[in-house]
């Protein structure tokens, strides 16, 4: 494999340092649900749901129905509505709730006809096809804390959720915390359909252990908002290509990720048109640094042209301006002498890498005929090559791709 352009008997390359660059691939808009009449008011007298800071565990299920939901959409976030903290203390937050899980499920109903529990994977007992409900989905796991400024408190979901458009969603939560701290937060409630006696939420609590498998039934629920995230959903701070002695090494990362499907390598050799040279897996979800890298070992050109196209789980994508990689050879010049030769060769190579490196003699029917690997420090290196035992004729010294050709 040749590197860089001819000059004399040996070839020479050019090296062209690249700069890491900024890129974004979007700015993210929310959009929000309301569900609030805002007829119930303070939850100071009823702090129950969606999850209960009196008790060391506690759980609560909540039934909002497809018309106040409305169209289909992605769901990134929900929030509830702070309305302040436990009465009779001076706390005003923050206070964690740790180890808490929200489950989303679709239901036929509109309200709850018992008090019988109906979980996540723990208490599987309550999902049958009579109350309308086949499988849980955990969209959120992990720890929330409440401050006074939240109002509606935003926690997004570790796993957004594909609403349909057409059902009744339950938001289940179960909190694991298992302890109990003064100065827990308070919600704020509205009521629904008390005409109707449909009672849309009913909640658990007890300390010890997660329990009981019945709860209260209530009409009022919590104010909750439901939010999507519409814009391609990642958001990419780096992509550098680079070359790397033998190979293009292309690296990127992202800030965050939403329902990310994967990311293409694009190659181009004219910059016009371009090529797919692999494919990585996203991470799907993510609000943290995420890392990426990908190699490509087929060098060709003096000049390659990378650009990296991002597609989300939708089939939406974005690509980004392209950048290039200018091809340094690992040897920047190669002389032998004596040229013709008798026994031994003596090759000074001038190597742009400190590298290890095989030095091949090929014949002229293209088999290698001596094969040493030597050690190359970065600038110069004189090496010797014992070559008593090889028939008369012409050679070709093949050293990272920069040949030279001897005759015997």
């Amino acid at each position: 494999m040749i590197y860089g352009r001819r000059k004399y008997l040996c070839d020479m390359g050019r090296f062209i340092l690249f700069i890491l660059m900024l890129i974004s691939f979007v700015c993210a808009s929310q959009t929000c649900v309301t569900i609030s009449d805002g007829t119930y008011g303070n939850a100071q007298t009823t702090p129950l749901t969606p999850m209960y800071g009196l008790y060391d565990y506690s759980w609560s299920s909540s039934i909002y129905n497809a018309a106040d939901i409305g169209a289909a959409k992605t769901i990134s976030s929900l929030a509830w509505y702070v309305d302040g903290f436990q009465s009779g203390y001076s706390q005003t937050g923050p206070y964690t709730f740790n180890n808490v899980q929200i489950y989303f499920a679709y239901t036929t109903l509109s309200g709850w006809a018992s008090t019988s529990n109906v979980s996540g994977v723990n208490r599987l007992t309550g999902i049958n096809a009579a109350q309308g409900i086949t499988s849980w989905t955990k969209v959120y796991d992990g720890s929330i804390t409440f401050n006074a400024s939240d109002v509606y408190k935003t926690i997004t979901l570790t796993s957004p959720f594909s609403y349909n458009g057409t059902s009744n969603l339950i938001v289940h939560v179960d909190n694991n915390d298992g302890s109990y701290a003064s100065g827990y937060p308070i919600f704020h409630y509205t009521n629904y359909n008390t005409a109707t006696s449909t009672r849309t939420m009913k909640y658990g609590a007890q300390d010890g252990s997660m329990g009981p498998t019945s709860g209260t039934r209530m009409y009022a629920r919590p104010d909750i908002k439901f939010c999507t995230t519409s814009a391609l959903p990642v958001e990419l701070i780096h992509f550098n290509p680079f070359y790397d002695y033998d190979k293009v090494k292309i690296n990127w990362s992202t800030a965050s990720e939403f329902n990310n499907d994967y990311f293409t390598i694009e190659r181009s050799y004219d910059g016009v048109n371009y090529d797919t040279i692999g494919v990585v897996d996203a991470i799907g979800n993510s609000t943290t640094l995420t890392n990426y890298t990908f190699e490509d070992r087929n060098i060709t050109n003096t000049i390659q042209y990378y650009r990296l196209r991002q597609t989300d789980v939708d089939g939406k994508f974005k690509i980004t301006d392209w950048i290039s990689v200018n091809i340094i050879s690992l040897i920047n010049d190669m002389s032998i002498y004596p040229n013709p030769f008798n026994k031994d060769i003596n090759i000074t190579i001038n190597s742009n890498y400190d590298v290890e490196q095989m030095i091949k003699i090929i014949d002229p029917l293209g088999k290698v005929v001596v094969s040493e690997l030597r050690y190359l420090e970065r600038g110069i290196n004189n090496i010797n090559i014992h070559l008593d035992d090889i028939t008369e004729g012409i050679y070709l010294v093949d050293v990272g791709g920069k040949i030279c050709k001897i005759s015997h």
